[in-house]
């Protein structure tokens, strides 16, 4: 099983779904022509939230969120994003929360089963605040209970979240913040990870073109051809240019020894010279 991200946009599109709750969440791909069609989807004077959708984490700590976003803005906001090297973007509507509690809630496939994490102090800060995270390994219903309390939801809310993660081979859930305002709930921002083998099983529900690697746009052809060669086989392929103006080059490997040498290089006070990291494992073929 490989553990791929999916969109956001996916992500959401398949759980508010299978929660029977309507979404109206944007995906805009600059590859493709969208500017028409997507101002038909907004609404005048309504404020909206663009956010980078390349499953990169703390995405506004990086400066990769808009606010404020208008359907009189939208073009020069996807612009300044654009010019940070990103081209798949999710446009939501703004939801106003401010005095409302946000949560966090993470689901995770393990070993023992499904593994839960949860707390009142979701958000940004997450990190900061990892003591106050309760983890379990869910068992029986009368935990089902006790977390949908803890998170101010329905129970049957969090146990339908349950369900969607095992339907849809979800390998990892987070959503963060969870809000929930007037009575009903909010997944302000959603994380997940799928297993890759299981598109054929979820019926289009999400698909290989909703992979997000978690990095720049702006790929080399080289890096985009050992993507499209790693489709082809179980072994895992990686390549990824650093610093095109460094000046040490070093040759593909297995994963093991990749990481000792990047690591090595680093240690040594190059790592501002490491222009690539690549990796071969996994019992590839000779071609």
């Amino acid at each position: 099983m490989a553990r791929k991200k999916i969109s956001e946009f996916a992500a959401k599109r398949v759980l508010f779904g299978f929660l029977q709750t309507p979404y109206s969440g944007i995906s805009i791909n600059t590859n493709n022509e969208y500017s028409a069609d997507l101002l038909e989807k907004m609404e005048d004077g309504k404020k909206y939230v663009l956010k980078v959708d390349q499953g990169i984490k703390q995405r506004k700590k990086r400066g990769l969120v808009s606010f404020g976003v208008t359907k009189k803005n939208i073009n020069e906001e996807i612009e300044k994003l654009q010019e940070k090297g990103f081209n798949h973007f999710i446009l939501e509507e703004f939801i106003e929360h401010e005095g409302f509690g946000e949560y966090y809630l993470a689901i995770e496939r393990v070993r023992e089963g499904k593994k839960i994490h949860y707390s009142t102090q979701g958000g940004i800060e997450i990190e900061s605040n990892k003591g106050s995270i309760t983890t379990a390994i869910l068992s029986d219903y009368h935990q089902y209970e006790d977390i949908a309390k803890v998170l101010s939801l329905p129970v049957e809310t969090l146990e339908s979240i349950i369900t969607a993660f095992d339907n849809y081979y979800f390998s990892f859930l987070e959503i963060n913040p969870l809000v929930v305002k007037d009575g009903k709930f909010y997944f302000l921002d959603t994380a997940v990870e799928v297993d890759s083998t299981a598109d054929f099983f979820v019926q289009g529900a999400w698909s290989k073109s909703d992979f997000r690697e978690g990095g720049r746009a702006d790929k080399t052809e080289e890096e985009r051809s050992i993507e499209e060669l790693k489709e082809t086989t179980p072994a895992a392929l990686s390549f990824q240019v650093l610093n095109p103006n460094g000046s040490l080059f070093v040759l593909l490997s297995g994963g093991g020894a990749s990481l000792v040498t990047a690591d090595e290089i680093y240690q040594e006070g190059k790592g501002e010279s490491l222009a690539n990291y690549g990796e071969y494992s996994g019992s590839p073929t000779e071609e």
